[in-house]
């Protein structure tokens, strides 16, 4: 099966309007604010990608930068800027902003978009954006800017933001494995159903299931804020550090969060080895069971494929199930449960009309 990346169609505008930003950051030459003009005007998307990476900027900054570029515009008003209040200075930068959008034409409507930008400065400065996703059954590994590896399971979705003072992965559903690429200056943050858990080079495996987060170190140590926080809000932070009060886990320790769970109840639990193993074993495309139930087993290979379980007895729901199995050989797992167990399958319709529905019954 091919690993396959699913990133939104709007991926390579997300990073020239990235890459325009940055060069605005830094200082745009004349024939570079030229090439800037004509691919605003290329297409719309071009446009509102930028006004939506540009919200996160400092736009002062960028507007100060631009000023220094048309110095024949900007001499009597760059003194000044310095000089006065934010509010003023942010006025002061949106007139001569204007001038230089209506010098490339840009009308009215379109600048309402852009005056936008001026309400508010950001703390943190995007280098980069994307979003990585897996379908049902599939795994995929992806080296990311800083060198740190990623790991995605099966169904699963992340948001990566890279910033000057944080990397910042979103956790929106399914699990992730990730190495982290020590870097003191730039925390590493996974954010996932609220939890926010932070590392500066160390492993960790993150997984939401059922309104819950798993979380299990496998090197090193991270710090853990329990209160739950939207990731607009960490990228406008000045300082993205946990404090030293922060729940710790280090390795070969496990914690579960669920809206059920207070802080006091949820504290880290030491895990062996080989239940490590066996917890991150999607990564070789397989699963180990070292003796849980039979209803759990399938609730964990229905992960990795269209085929859904039905025990039509219930008394087989707890049998105790151990031994490897491919993510996606759902034809193994029937026959070593009828050599083993005695439990016949049968494929029947689902409420959609498809014969992806095995119904399980135990031979009398």
């Amino acid at each position: 099966m091919n690993n396959v990346v699913k990133i939104k169609p709007d991926q390579d505008v997300m990073e020239q309007a990235s890459g325009w930003i940055a060069r605005m950051d830094r200082g745009l030459s004349k024939h570079e604010i030229e090439q800037l003009a004509r691919w605003m005007k290329q297409d719309k998307a071009h446009e509102e990608m930028l006004l939506e990476m540009a919200k996160i900027w400092d736009k002062m900054d960028v507007l100060h930068r631009l000023a220094i570029l048309f110095p024949e515009k900007a001499s009597t008003a760059k003194p000044a800027i310095f000089g006065m209040s934010l509010n003023v200075a942010a006025m002061a930068a949106s007139v001569f902003f204007v001038g230089i959008l209506l010098a490339f034409g840009w009308n009215n409507s379109e600048w309402n978009q852009w005056k936008g930008l001026f309400q508010s400065s950001a703390q943190q400065v995007v280098f980069s954006s994307q979003k990585v996703s897996t379908l049902v059954g599939e795994q995929f590994r992806k080296t990311l800017d800083d060198g740190s590896e990623l790991t995605l399971n099966t169904d699963s979705l992340v948001s990566i933001t890279y910033t000057d003072k944080q990397r910042l992965l979103v956790l929106e559903h399914g699990e992730l494995h990730i190495q982290v690429a020590h870097d003191e200056a730039r925390p590493l943050n996974v954010l996932a159903n609220g939890k926010l858990i932070q590392a500066v080079g160390t492993a960790f495996n993150v997984q939401i299931q059922n309104k819950k987060v798993e979380l299990i170190v496998t090197e090193g140590k991270v710090l853990v804020d329990e209160q739950p926080k939207p990731a607009s809000e960490l990228l406008h932070q000045t300082s993205v550090r946990l404090p030293a009060s922060s729940l710790a886990v280090s390795r070969s320790q496990k914690v579960v969060f669920s809206q059920e769970l207070n802080r006091a109840q949820t504290k880290p639990q030491v895990v062996a080895e080989q239940d490590i193993q066996a917890n991150l074993s999607w990564q070789q495309g397989q699963l180990i069971f070292r003796g849980e139930p039979l209803q759990q087993v399938l609730d964990e290979v229905s992960r990795y494929t269209a085929t859904r379980f039905k025990l039509s007895d219930p008394d087989i729901a707890n049998i105790k199930v151990a031994g490897l199995f491919k993510t996606n050989d759902v034809d193994g797992l029937l026959l070593a449960l009828k050599e083993n167990f005695s439990i016949e399958s049968e494929f029947v319709k689902s409420e959609n009309g498809t014969n992806n529905t095995v119904l399980l019954h135990a031979v009398k």
